[in-house]
């Protein structure tokens, strides 16, 4: 029998605060049987009024299933479960109830926008009976914190999230029912600039504003009583802001993401949060403005804090600075619990990824940002510290106004670590060898992702940019789903990526792009643009998401068709950037651009056929057939050589299918004989070329080079880093190195997340879990690990949308080849097994004619050698 599991609406559990008039659900299926037959949908209100009941639905999706009930109402919660039968037609339990919560569903605000000099709003109201439920609906137009009675309302941090704040800004919805107390209540709010008003969105405008220059918030507070009454408090007139003096001695005298935060502490400086009778002047009217940017609700992920890293080491630099070493590079912030600081104490503390020969701080890497905390103490037994609107991408933290003595003494039991902060992404892949170096390079992958996966997918967390760059996330996306639960984190990026498109319809080189409005001529940037097309896909591909593929057709088109209008031709030039920081082997800029143009049309020809939109199918079939002549005729020769000599070049015409017949074994030849002999099995590709080298070797065969370049371990390639001590992956193969030091500060970031895009490969060939994109969402999928003769064990793990699917091989002391993998509920996979030995027959896995092998769902472990028994299925 099976059961529904796992129940999720718009790819969140239980959400509140949603305003999607058609949500989607999902579910997982737990039991003994293969597959679902039959499935029946209930949705109902708290009072048990039905607005959906679907009946019994003959079909095996569990997945994107749309709401086709009565028009949800606002600020309603809704129940939800699923009954499903199995391929017999036994009907299994119901699962148990989720639930969904509306918002404003396209209802005006109440609220109105207010801003003031301090930055500092709050709100009293007294209630003569305790609440029975409560909700804040809350946003800003730059970050804002949120208390009740001195108690923070979430853990969520940089609410609301950076957004396209020329058109649209997110809201967040809180259940704050247990914050509220019968009497007097204080509901109040901290804003900073954030990456609305920061230097992050002017610095490249010659300091001027582009969003906006001040702060804005915008906020419901909604009531519930027992006897069915109601009440609002809501920003506008009636909110107040503190007047200077005690607006002046409040916490964060400044902040900026890239510059940092500047704290004065002073005692009681806490208590304006909390609900007493406000002395004359104390407080002043704040400012109601109005403002022309859409309010929606929160579609991506929190940023939050993921673990916490202690001092690995501390080593005192001259007296009262001390450097500490979290052993980790990381995005996030310090904190520090100090205890009987002097008034007046200042606690400084400067943030850096390395350090100089000398053993001081390097932070010349950090370009123009400042990075540094500070923290004037009030004096108190006991004090926390800690910024609360910037964060740092950081390894090494140099201290003044503490001394090693300070941090090690027990009894004076001065704590600091460091908050690892970053978007709220469910783990659900995971991979280990018996390689040691390939672990620590998966590992660099994981720290890499985490630290620059914070609400947007940035290029880097600690100098003057942090842009969420369209070409690091076009080609790092699939190995970011493979590691993460990441749907609505792309889902909320996709949608600014889209707003932020020029007028001629190109999309940007980052997203969100707050210089939209001043670079307005921003052309296509092949590689990068085609972010666009790819993300989406790839959302197709491990979600089953159709919707953003149909929401974002037209912009595609639009995509691709403004290249070919402006160079009136199908060769086209866009690819200002090229193949990024490949290894003195640049590929013509022309080559990039119309081998992209190439690969995107036959990519849109599937979308469109996807879309139910055949004539547009057919359409960019017919013209990716154009471009590919184009193409072979402009680079090749008549006899089938490839004109760029570079990897790039080979594996880009690989990639999309733009090798003429009479030249596949000459490009291949030219490829293969490049990284193995000219360059000594080492590669010479940039941030377009390195993600398709292993892939593509694969595919031609040359899995045993692929493998020698993956685990080559001098300069360039994948494990030179890892070498050389790091612990994310860094931007350039020799960021640093022992014999020349650090690489250019222009550029040289070591939390750069691009290179990591190796790790995909990890998943699909050293383990073989393969998605087919004729079947998403692993419906169907392969299993087909292609093992390295020199590694022992590998084992990856995935938990898919549809339930966890794992592959696990060993090589036994006697011969033998184990391998052991699971298939879950509702799927079925494609057997490939390595060429070990013989195949033996195994329960739930069966052959047909053609020679394919398929296996049910279930768990297998399965012996290849000369002696294969001992086979079973678990």
């Amino acid at each position: 029998m099976l059961k529904a599991v796992n129940l999720r609406t718009e790819y969140k559990n239980n959400p509140i605060g949603m305003d999607e008039p058609i949500p989607r659900f999902s579910y997982e299926l737990q039991g003994s049987a293969a597959a679902q037959s039959a499935r029946k949908i209930t949705v109902h209100t708290e009072t048990g009024d039905i607005v959906w009941d679907s009946g019994w639905i003959s079909c095996n999706e569990t997945l994107q299933i749309e709401y086709d009930g009565k028009t949800l109402r606002p600020f309603t919660r809704y129940l939800w479960s699923v009954t499903v039968k199995d391929e017999t037609g036994a009907e299994g339990p119901a699962s148990g109830e989720a639930f969904f919560e509306t918002g404003f569903m396209n209802l005006p605000w109440s609220a109105q926008w207010i801003t003031g000099n301090k930055n500092m709003f709050l709100r009293d109201f007294p209630l003569d009976k305790k609440p029975v439920r409560a909700r804040l609906y809350a946003t800003a137009l730059g970050f804002y914190l949120a208390t009740l009675n001195g108690q923070n309302v979430t853990e969520d941090l940089y609410t609301p999230g950076w957004t396209d704040y020329f058109a649209r800004v997110q809201y967040q919805a809180y259940d704050v029912t247990d914050l509220l107390v019968k009497g007097g209540n204080t509901l109040a709010f901290e804003l900073g600039k954030g990456w609305y008003a920061g230097r992050i969105s002017n610095a490249w405008n010659q300091g001027k504003a582009t969003y906006g220059d001040t702060p804005a918030l915008l906020a419901e507070l909604h009531i519930e009583f027992e006897d069915g009454s109601a009440v609002r408090y809501v920003t506008g007139s009636e909110f107040s802001m503190l007047n200077p003096p005690l607006a002046d001695a409040l916490e964060v005298r400044s902040s900026d993401i890239y510059d940092g935060e500047v704290q004065r502490a002073r005692p009681g400086m806490e208590s304006w949060k909390c609900y007493r009778e406000r002395i004359k002047d104390e407080c002043t009217h704040v400012t109601v403005t109005r403002k022309r940017v859409a309010v929606v609700w929160q579609s991506g992920a929190p940023v939050r804090c993921c673990c916490t890293l202690g001092a690995h080491t501390i080593r005192t630099v001259s007296p009262g600075r001390v450097i500490l070493d979290f052993g980790q590079n990381a995005a996030g912030r310090i904190h520090i619990i100090l205890q009987n600081s002097a008034s007046g104490q200042v606690i400084h503390v400067r943030h850096g990824e390395m350090l100089n020969p000398d053993g001081s701080l390097y932070v010349e890497n950090l370009r123009s940002a400042e990075a540094v905390f500070t923290y004037i103490c009030k004096g108190m037994e006991i004090e926390e510290i800690e910024p609360k609107f910037s964060f740092f991408g950081c390894r090494y933290a140099e201290i003044t106004g503490l001394t090693k003595e300070d941090i090690e003494n027990t009894e004076t039991k001065t704590d600091v670590y460091f908050r690892v902060l970053t978007s709220d992404l469910e783990r659900v892949g995971r991979f280990s060898c018996s390689d040691l170096l390939l672990n620590r390079l998966y590992a660099n992958i994981i720290w890499g992702q985490r630290g620059n996966f914070l609400d947007v997918p940035t290029d880097c967390p600690q100098r003057d940019e942090r842009l969420g760059w369209t070409g690091d996330t076009q080609v790092f996306a699939n190995t970011a789903t493979w590691n993460t639960f990441a749907p609505e984190f792309y889902t909320k990026w996709i949608a600014d990526l889209n707003l932020s498109r020029s007028p001629d319809g190109s999309y940007p080189p980052y997203a969100p792009n707050p210089y939209s409005q001043v670079y307005k001529d921003e052309i296509v940037i092949s590689g990068w643009s085609d972010a666009g097309l790819i993300v989406p896909w790839n959302m197709y591909v491990k979600y089953g998401d159709t919707r953003l593929l149909k929401t974002y057709l037209h912009n595609m088109s639009m995509q691709l068709d403004c290249q070919i209008r402006r160079a009136g031709s199908y060769i086209v030039c866009n690819a200002r950037y090229k193949d990024w920081l490949n290894i003195d082997c640049p590929t013509g800029e022309s080559y990039i651009s119309t081998a992209y143009l190439a690969g995107m049309t036959k990519l849109l020809a599937r979308i469109a056929a996807l879309c139910d939109d055949m004539a547009e199918s057919r359409k960019r079939e017919e013209l990716y057939g154009e471009i590919r002549k184009a193409f072979i005729e402009k680079f090749f020769s008549n006899d089938g050589e490839l004109l760029e000599k570079t990897q790039t070049a080979a594996l880009l015409a690989f990639n999309y299918g733009l090798v003429p017949e009479n030249g596949v074994e000459k490009t291949k030849a030219f490829l293969v004989n490049d990284i193995r002999h000219t360059h000594d099995t080492h590669l010479t590709t940039g941030f377009l070329g390195t993600p398709l080298l292993l892939k593509v070797l694969t595919q031609l065969g040359e899995i045993d080079l692929a493998y020698d370049l993956l685990l080559q371990q001098t300069y360039p390639g994948w494990l030179y880093p890892v070498t050389q001590g790091a612990t994310t992956m860094w931007e350039r193969w020799n960021s640093w190195t022992k014999e020349t030091g650090f690489g250019s500060v222009g550029m040289n970031s070591f939390n750069h997340y691009a290179y990591g895009a190796v790790g995909e490969w990890f998943y699909e060939t050293i383990c073989g879990i393969v998605p087919d994109e004729e079947e998403p969402a692993f419906r169907h999928f392969k299993l087909a690990p292609m093992p390295a003769k020199s590694m022992q064990t590998a084992c990856a793990e995935y938990k898919s949308i549809r339930g966890m699917i794992r592959s696990e091989w060993r090589r036994e002391s006697d011969g033998r080849f184990r391998w052991r993998f699971q298939i879950p509920s509702g799927t079925t996979a494609e057997i490939i097994f390595p060429d070990e030995g013989t195949v033996p027959a195994v329960d739930g896995i069966t052959k047909d004619d053609s020679g394919k092998w398929t296996a049910l769902p279930g768990k297998y472990e399965v012996y290849l050698g000369s002696r294969p028994e001992g086979t079973r299925k678990i």
